[in-house]
């Protein structure tokens, strides 16, 4: 029951953090479409529409925020899981380099995953935002 509780947290922070990221995309991207040639009232031409970007994200991108931001959690929760057992393994082992060469490759390897995840999702809110 714990460990759901935990789980479950973690995905609420991501979730929020997705949920911020797809708000700052909707803003860039309705700033980038806007006419720029006429200056507004505050004399910058261009506008960015945050409240816009907040309303597609309830309205429409609720779901598909919170899909990738619980692919998100997972793969964190995996890559702390295997820094725990990493550092264990590095702790018993002592000085043994080849431990250290393999738990060095596996961190990596994880390391690589987790960010080619978050670039895969963070292109995924681009292309949401940019299909409304």
């Amino acid at each position: 029951m714990v460990y759901s509780m935990c789980f479950f947290l973690v995905w609420m922070v991501f979730f929020l953090i997705s949920f911020n990221e797809y708000i700052t995309i909707v803003a860039a991207i309705t700033w980038y479409f806007s006419d720029k040639t006429i200056a507004d009232d505050d004399g910058i031409p261009g506008d960015s529409e945050v409240t816009l970007g907040f309303k597609w994200g309830l309205q429409y991108q609720l779901g598909s925020i919170a899909a990738g931001s619980l692919i998100l959690a997972i793969v964190w929760i995996i890559h702390t899981i295997l820094n725990y057992i990493a550092k264990k393994m590095e702790a018993a082992s002592g000085e043994n380099c080849c431990v250290k060469c393999i738990i060095c490759c596996c961190m990596c390897i994880v390391d690589c995953f987790d960010r080619f995840i978050r670039y895969i999702t963070q292109n995924a809110f681009i292309y949401m935002a940019l299909s409304n």
